[in-house]
């Protein structure tokens, strides 16, 4: 947690299985030097430009922001996109298949990039059970969000829904 002069409070969290010092430390010096030494207050101002360059980091593990905004308490994930393991930044989300309870490991994602990354199609494939869903389109995913000055990472509000887990099994 970093608390500045009674301005404000974050704290970010790493959700990988292990995540390493080395990986995170330089990020982290970022975010302090963006507080202290150069007085910035908006907090998720701050969170994107420290993260926009952190592919590094985030092909291990997503980074959790919660932070006060507007007097509500608002939790952020942002996540590296990065099929063919991962999709929009998120870890896991769930099968098609029917009765199938795969593990984010078996899901693999195909994609057909764009220039801009809202156009960009994806699509999911359980290697499990063989499900594969129709192709998504970046920009109709309401609730997914480019961070600023990336064009492979995204941020959503956490936790995610059962319904935003299944944005692939609602399709074709």
């Amino acid at each position: 947690m970093i608390h500045v002069s009674g301005q404000f409070d974050v704290i970010v969290g790493f959700t990988g299985d292990s995540t390493l010092p080395e990986f995170v430390i330089n990020e982290m010096i970022n975010m302090m030097v963006r507080f202290t030494v150069k007085q910035q207050r908006d907090i998720w101002t701050v969170m994107e430009q420290s993260l926009k360059g952190a592919e590094r980091l985030l092909q291990y593990s997503a980074v959790t922001v919660l932070f006060k905004m507007d007097d509500q308490v608002e939790v952020r994930e942002i996540g590296l996109h990065d099929p063919p393991s991962r999709a929009l930044g998120v870890g896991s989300f769930f099968c098609g298949g029917s009765n199938c309870h795969t593990q984010a490991m078996e899901l693999r994602y195909s994609n057909k990039p764009h220039a801009d990354p809202r156009k960009e199609k994806i699509r999911q494939t359980c290697r499990q059970c063989s499900t594969r869903s129709a192709w998504v389109t970046v920009g109709d995913i309401d609730w997914i969000h480019l961070l600023s000055g990336s064009k492979r990472m995204f941020w959503h509000r956490y936790p995610l829904t059962n319904a935003q887990m299944s944005v692939f099994s609602t399709v074709g």
